[in-house]
């Protein structure tokens, strides 16, 4: 016996099989999150978007994180020392993820990470670090730190949908630079010098701590193709030489904390760094130690900005 359908059965029929099959496209689609490739110091990593189990073993990825209201899972467990602008972060309810130099692959391991941020100093842990998690060396190219400290605001708002607020960190970095660019232009010859444990290390353009040459525009009164992360070792004389207009203080050991330090100002005033010009016209920005050295995000590009204008401005009064 030959089954007759009726119009309305077969309309019926077709529209469970449509539905079956939008289910099945609907349940494909939200099973395959969204990626962003980046590319980072040690290549190119393909990331899933939102990741929620973050480690966060770089300070500066830490600032804009910050920014962007994401909360990381782990940070290295001594962060004491840590600038004002991210102490929130000394809370407890964080992981201890290591330190920046050993990172605790067992806590990492059971952690069970999605993403995993470095830079300079766990960089040497980054093929064990990536097997646990997709892992991004986020420092910044020291050829062009301004262009490079952009593009990684800009590569962790595009992960966490998130580039209106990373582009509004960039704007607002960009307004101060072109505020300062012309009045360090004709500011004269500047050189950036870090103080630890008495000890002066000087950096020239395209090094750590060139910020100030490379984004701002002042003229160094050091050229060096010196690559040592730690600098050029100086004595108070050979600064005195070089006779800079400016002197930009980075205070290592405030940064970290070391006890019983020798202070820069005794430096600065009891050796013949009273000589130099910067000293004798009170010439002497104090950059924020603990965000410059520990840190350097985009926060931290914008208080030495701040810093440095003040300075500016005082001096032209």
């Amino acid at each position: 016996m030959k089954l007759r359908r009726s119009p309305l059965m077969i309309a019926l029929l077709a529209a469970m099989a449509l539905a079956g099959c939008h289910s099945k496209t609907d349940t494909q689609v939200a099973a395959t999150p969204a990626t962003v490739n980046v590319q980072h110091l040690n290549g190119s990593t393909e990331v899933k978007k939102h990741p929620q189990r973050i480690v966060v073993l770089d300070y500066a990825s830490l600032e804009t994180l910050q920014l962007l209201d994401v909360e990381p899972l782990a940070l290295p467990g001594n962060r004491k020392n840590l600038p004002d602008s991210l102490k929130r972060y000394q809370d407890d309810k964080y992981l201890n993820a290591g330190t920046l130099f050993q990172p605790d692959m067992a806590v990492l391991r059971a952690a069970k990470p999605d993403l995993i941020l470095i830079a300079g100093r766990a960089s040497k842990a980054y093929d064990e670090l990536n097997t646990l998690a997709p892992t991004l060396n986020m420092s910044v190219d020291q050829q062009d730190q301004l262009g490079s400290l952009k593009q990684r605001t800009l590569q962790l708002g595009e992960l966490f949908d998130k580039q209106q607020q990373a582009q509004a960190a960039i704007d607002k970095l960009d307004a101060q630079i072109a505020a300062v660019k012309p009045q360090a232009a004709q500011a004269g010859r500047g050189l950036v010098v870090l103080f630890s444990g008495g000890k002066i290390s000087a950096y020239a353009p395209k090094s750590r701590f060139s910020f100030v040459y490379d984004a701002l525009g002042f003229a160094s009164a050091l050229q060096s193709d010196e690559k040592d992360v730690r600098g050029n070792k100086l004595t108070p004389e050979q600064v005195a030489k070089l006779n800079p207009d400016w002197l930009f203080v980075i205070d290592r050991d405030a940064a970290t904390g070391r006890p019983n330090a020798v202070a820069p100002q005794k430096i600065l005033t009891g050796t013949a760094l009273k000589k130099t010009t910067a000293v004798k016209k009170g010439q002497v920005v104090y950059l924020p130690a603990a965000e410059v050295y520990l840190s350097g995000g985009i926060v931290t590009a914008q208080h030495v900005v701040e810093r440095v204008s003040e300075a500016l401005t005082h001096a032209a009064r």
